[in-house]
């Protein structure tokens, strides 16, 4: 993704006005794109919390004595498949 991201900011800035430079930095607009990444992270942020309100647990199965076979019949069970 950040690979993605820099093509994209080399390729609409444009040699003049480039924000990442390839030689100097410095006469770049870093400023410009960590602010691009800032919002970014901001809108991913929105969406985490949007999922996270709409997540809804799911209630577990409760195992009752009852469905649990006894030994007697695991056993008998086993002798009959070998």
């Amino acid at each position: 993704m950040g690979t993605l991201v820099v093509y994209l900011v080399h390729k609409y800035t444009g040699l003049k006005n480039n924000w990442l430079p390839d030689r100097n930095l410095n006469r770049g607009k870093l400023d410009c794109y960590y602010w691009l990444i800032t919002g970014m992270q901001a809108i991913n942020l929105v969406y985490y919390v949007i999922c996270a309100w709409f997540y809804t647990y799911k209630p577990l199965e409760e195992v009752k004595e009852e469905d649990v076979p006894a030994e007697d019949e695991i056993q008998h069970k086993q002798l009959n498949y070998a």
